[in-house]
């Protein structure tokens, strides 16, 4: 117990702004509106989140990327730009892995771009927004992200950031990471 009076006061104070602004946060994180893209957009971005070093997709990953096939089999206009470098642990980038998926599945390997430089969400987004200007260029920037729910709000506010007319498209998190995640998030948010 705190002795000091104003002491006990400032303490309590900070912890009271803490939960305020925690609870402020996920609150803007889970109704973030997703889904609310135009007819279509031009692009699809698909941050990375790491994959296995054998390299397998984390679930994580792999429910983004199902979340963008989908659009992309709806929108056959739309580029993907899958976006993930290599980490330490990593057999490839992910950028590689995620475009064999995509393949995999179906999507023809030409509307696919990889972007395998970037190493978090900030990057991701200055990265695909060059890749759109040097490879398209002149092509409006209009694009759906398609990541996990705990991360649509930053992803999207990075891509607006970027110079992207961005929107997202929310894929579910295992329900066994989720507490970790949403916590994360608050961070990555701040």
């Amino acid at each position: 117990v705190i002795g000091i009076k104003w002491l006990r006061i400032a303490v309590t104070v900070i912890i009271c702004i803490g939960m305020l602004s925690f609870a402020a946060v996920e609150v803007m994180i889970i109704a973030f509106p997703t889904g609310d893209a135009p007819g279509s957009v031009n692009f699809v971005i698909v941050p990375g989140c790491g994959i296995f070093p054998d390299g397998r997709l984390t679930l994580t990953l792999k429910n983004r990327l199902d979340a963008a096939f989908s659009y992309l089999l709806e929108n056959e206009d739309a580029v993907c730009i899958v976006s993930g470098g290599q980490g330490r642990r990593e057999p490839t980038t992910e950028a590689e892995a995620m475009k064999n998926y995509l393949v995999s599945r179906g999507i023809g390997p030409s509307r696919i771009v990889e972007e395998g430089d970037s190493y978090d969400t900030q990057d991701n987004m200055a990265q695909s927004s060059a890749l759109m200007d040097s490879v398209f260029p002149g092509r409006q920037k209009t694009a759906v992200v398609a990541t996990s729910d705990f991360h649509v709000l930053r992803a999207v506010t990075l891509a607006r950031n970027n110079g992207i007319e961005a929107y997202g498209i929310s894929a579910p998190t295992p329900w066994y990471i989720a507490v970790n995640y949403y916590m994360r998030e608050y961070i990555g948010v701040l």
